[in-house]
């Protein structure tokens, strides 16, 4: 795991000689979210993926933060709670997704 980008050389150093020590090489790392505005974590989400050994990401309270708190605060419902979640995490999956795709595709 890697929890953030602040530090992009030294996140990418340290996933890639994880991945070189000790026979390692099927080792991955995620990207953490720790609570960053969406904005932040798309970044994030765009770099890591683009650096081969990133396989995925895990940002809870950057997707269901925000609307949980404006459902308890009886703001919005149940249901918009939810859907503000899911949409944020597919925007999250979809930005992740597309820099690993612009990283596999062959060169033009």
């Amino acid at each position: 795991m890697t929890r953030g980008f602040d530090r992009l050389p030294r996140r990418l150093r340290t996933c890639r000689r994880g991945r070189t020590r000790n026979g390692r090489g099927h080792a991955s790392c995620i990207v953490l979210g720790r609570g960053e505005d969406e904005n932040k974590v798309h970044e994030r989400l765009s770099v890591a993926a683009g650096v081969p050994g990133f396989i995925g990401f895990a940002v809870g309270r950057t997707a269901f933060w925000d609307p949980l708190v404006n459902w308890r605060a009886g703001k919005i419902t149940r249901e918009a709670a939810a859907g503000e979640i899911a949409r944020r995490y597919r925007n999250f999956a979809a930005t992740f997704e597309a820099a690993r795709a612009a990283r596999k595709a062959p060169a033009s």
